[in-house]
């Protein structure tokens, strides 16, 4: 049921973004050809059509994050929730599959954006040097030992474990929010801000605690590897940690407090 749930929240939300994507795209090949260009005659649609690629990639940041707010909150918190928990499936594959489509598009719009500015940058030069960058990084690399190639690993899991962490935050402050039945938006505002202020109170003291036990001394004659490496698995953990509490009790909310009048 899982996999109909993506599919169904899929199409839902692609068209939507598709058309966005399209449309940066096409807008991207304009303003590369009136760069080209790049004369007197060009300057007044040039600067019309760079205003309205900066305002596209705007409004996919801004569609990305509302969508991502907008669905959850819509299907599983509204009138629609009555039809959506009827479905033969589990409160755990509804979040799962808000979650993991909302990360598909978080990551597209940002990917994206990044190579219509590639594609506006482009040039032959700018090809020969990527590609010398590219060879002396590979090169670099191949040098390093297993500890850089750990250290990117942990990057990219980085990305996605705060991608979701960030993602169910959200979708814990909607959930708890639901509980004030007069003011749920309001509720899930200040839910919002309420668990940033106990993860800042919480990072804080732990951070303090920690500097005065003396117990990061044990690390000063460690390399700057393993170091970072060490500090990226505690991040790590960390947003898997946040990310856990966030969902168990976005769970808890659906499964024994919802409220749908």
């Amino acid at each position: 049921m899982l996999r109909r749930l993506l599919k169904y929240e899929l199409q839902a939300t692609a068209r939507i973004f598709l058309p966005l994507y399209l449309l940066l795209f096409l807008m991207s090949i304009v303003n590369k050809i009136f760069l080209s260009i790049n004369t007197e005659s060009v300057e007044i649609p040039m600067a019309i059509s760079m205003t309205a690629y900066i305002s596209i990639i705007v409004a996919i940041i801004v569609i990305t994050l509302v969508v991502t707010i907008q669905r959850f909150y819509k299907n599983l918190l509204t009138d629609e929730g009555y039809l959506m928990f009827t479905l033969p499936t589990s409160i755990n594959a509804h979040i799962a599959s808000k979650m993991l489509i909302a990360m598909l598009w978080n990551f597209l719009s940002v990917i994206l954006s990044i190579c219509s500015v590639i594609v506006l940058a482009i040039n032959p030069d700018v090809i020969q040097e990527l590609g010398r960058a590219w060879l002396y990084m590979t090169s670099i690399l191949a040098q390093q030992g297993a500890g850089v190639r750990f250290g990117i690993i942990q990057i990219i899991i980085m990305l996605f474990v705060s991608l979701a962490a960030g993602i169910l935050k959200m979708y814990a402050s909607m959930a708890l929010g639901h509980l004030v039945t007069k003011h749920r938006v309001a509720g899930a505002l200040g839910a919002y801000f309420l668990i940033g202020l106990v993860e800042q109170i919480v990072v804080t003291v732990g951070m303090t605690a920690v500097a005065g036990s003396g117990f990061l001394e044990r690390f000063a004659n460690w390399d700057p590897m393993p170091l970072a490496n060490l500090a990226f698995a505690g991040i790590n953990v960390g947003c898997l940690v946040l990310s856990v509490i966030f969902y168990f009790t976005t769970k808890y909310v659906l499964k024994n407090k919802l409220n749908l009048e």
